[in-house]
């Protein structure tokens, strides 16, 4: 409930009573200004602490202070039309009453005053909108965004065409930007003090470039990914999908001030497909190689995705390369890998069996993660299969199975859902589930699933006992899921099962593991997106969330725009 009151010096002797009113009844009182102007006040409890939104803005400074303690904001952002004002981190309480105060520092006269009590859960923040013509002027047409990254109040981006940029989220404005021609953006990343960043390349040469941010030209070092995992030419270079051929770093992720780093390559040949990998350890600083895995040549099969823990790099392979053959260190398709992550050496392998009659072979899409403590694992397959497991006594065992989407045969017809994402904390294992198909080699002149799959686009959270903790249902299919401490971002949105979800909606759902009780009481609070959200183009830290957004065609009109909203 919000009462906006103008306050003029005749009821002046009524304000203890007002004042007390909007206390009990959570009211805004909103002052006119030295001017005359009515000031609109809106106070905003996030997850990160406090926002503070006054209209009309403000061009000079302030003193806030919430119950009666001066708090300094850790942004103050001047928009055309009002001033925003965030105190974080702040540690709120639920259900708490709050009281406001806005004043002029030079004159100590009072702008505003808001009393209201906290809510039970934070509620998110639109902070801006970002647009790729906010940092280059031109673009072309089918220029997209292919990957962000956070890192403190920094947001990195790189896109198809070959753009990087990193925008400083506090100051609205860009910081550093560069064009690599001839290149698709695959992964960017800031180091974890944001004085540099890392750039991997999807090209003939597949370059892993480090550049300072103090010297726009300054190459730090780079290194020639291609070296391991060779090079090709598209098969087809007109064809949009001919990137596809081209070798990349598919993953990075820092351990200790160190880059760790996936390298894939795969491309068709005469016999079939050529496949190569290569998993790095690097210097950050120098880009000095600490490791490689293997050490003298790449594998000759196909790593998606690893993930890492304090001193154990965990990933699943598939996809065996078919013609030129290197040692594979007895690592065999459909396999999960544990590694030694200071000097890359094997701790633990183990290949799975298909899951027959349905499937020959066994292929992950990010199907893994480690808990923090690199004590546990988690796997999904592609066919639907869930694995924990854990270590003991130096020993790697696997100590639960679950069939998640396995198929079930309905009509005759079996179906099943995408099962790829995994994510591990140290008290719960996360599977998020996708949209339903009929597994290719199965569809027998039917490509459409009679009905959805029972478990799919559904988030599972499980106890590494194996018991079921809580499930939430996304609605919408699963576009990746990123963590930070222990609260979690899932996005979904209307891709998949074309025809059957024109009313779902694009949305971020955000949770809090640390809450107890039910997942009702976990979830956080739900944003939505009138545009699609491209797959794992979201990133959370401890103050933002940022998320892509694309637009979408309908039968009748356009939804949403190509924009980035950077979220509190």
């Amino acid at each position: 409930m919000i009462l906006n009151l103008k306050l003029y010096p005749i009821i002046s002797s009524s304000f203890s009573v007002l004042f007390f009113c909007s206390a009990i009844l959570g009211l805004t009182i909103n002052l006119p200004d030295a001017e005359g102007q009515q000031n609109q006040t809106k106070l905003v409890f996030t997850r990160s602490g406090l926002v503070v939104e006054l209209k009309p803005k403000l061009v000079e400074s302030v003193v806030i202070s919430i119950n009666g303690l001066v708090v300094e904001p850790t942004i103050s952002s001047q928009r055309k039309h009002k001033t925003i004002f965030c105190l974080s981190p702040y540690d709120w309480q639920l259900g708490q009453i709050y009281h406001l105060e806005i004043r002029r520092k030079s004159s100590g006269h009072l702008v505003t005053k808001q009393t209201t009590t906290s809510p039970t859960k934070p509620t998110p923040y639109l902070f801006d909108y970002l647009r790729l013509k906010q940092i280059w002027s031109l673009l072309p047409r089918d220029c997209q965004i292919t990957t962000v990254d956070l890192a403190k109040d920094q947001l990195s981006i790189g896109t198809n065409k070959g753009h990087v940029a990193v925008w400083d989220l506090s100051i609205r404005s860009v910081i550093w930007k560069k064009r690599f021609s001839e290149s698709i953006i695959k992964q960017v990343s800031l180091s974890p003090d944001g004085q540099q960043i890392y750039i991997s390349e999807q090209s003939s040469d597949a370059w892993l470039s480090c550049y300072s941010l103090d010297d726009h030209d300054e190459l730090s070092w780079r290194y020639r990914l291609a070296n391991d995992v060779e090079t090709s030419k598209p098969s087809s270079p007109s064809s949009q999908w001919s990137w596809l051929e081209l070798p990349t770093a598919t993953k990075f992720q820092w351990i200790n001030g160190d880059l760790l780093v996936a390298a894939t390559h795969v491309w068709p040949n005469k016999q079939g497909t050529n496949v190569r990998s290569q998993l790095y350890r690097f210097d950050s600083a120098s880009g000095q190689i600490k490791w490689k895995f293997p050490a003298d040549n790449p594998l000759p099969v196909l790593v998606r995705w690893f993930d890492i823990s304090v001193d154990r790099l965990a990933f699943v392979c598939d996809k065996q390369s078919v013609g030129k053959q290197y040692d594979s260190a007895g690592i065999r398709s459909g396999s999960i890998v544990i590694l030694n992550a200071s000097d890359g050496q094997i701790l633990f392998q183990k290949a799975f069996k298909p899951l027959e009659p349905y499937y020959k072979t066994v292929t992950f899409w990010r199907g893994v993660s480690i808990t923090p403590n690199g004590k546990s694992v988690n796997i999904t397959t592609d066919d639907g299969r869930a694995f924990l497991l854990r270590e003991t006594d130096n020993e790697w065992r696997e100590i639960w199975q679950t069939d998640l989407t396995t198929p079930i045969v309905v009509n005759q017809m079996p179906i099943t859902a995408t099962a790829g994402t995994v994510l591990a904390t140290d008290k719960l294992s996360l599977f998020v589930t996708g949209d339903t198909f009929i597994p290719y080699h199965l569809q027998a002149g039917v490509s459409r699933p009679p009905m959805s799959h029972p478990d799919g686009m559904t988030l599972f959270a499980y106890q590494w006992n194996g018991q079921l903790a809580c499930q939430w249902e996304l609605g919408n299919m699963p576009q990746g899921i990123k963590i930070e401490n222990e609260y979690i971002v899932v996005a979904s949105s209307d891709y998949g099962e074309a025809g059957t979800n024109e009313t779902k909606q694009n949305a971020l759902t955000v949770f809090d593991l640390q809450k107890n009780g039910t997942v009702v009481d976990k979830h956080a609070f739900t944003y939505r997106l009138s545009g699609q959200i491209p797959y794992d183009q979201i990133d959370i830290s401890k103050q933002w969330i940022v998320c892509v957004e694309t637009t979408s065609r309908s039968a009748t009109k356009v939804e949403g725009k190509n924009q980035i909203h950077i979220i509190r």
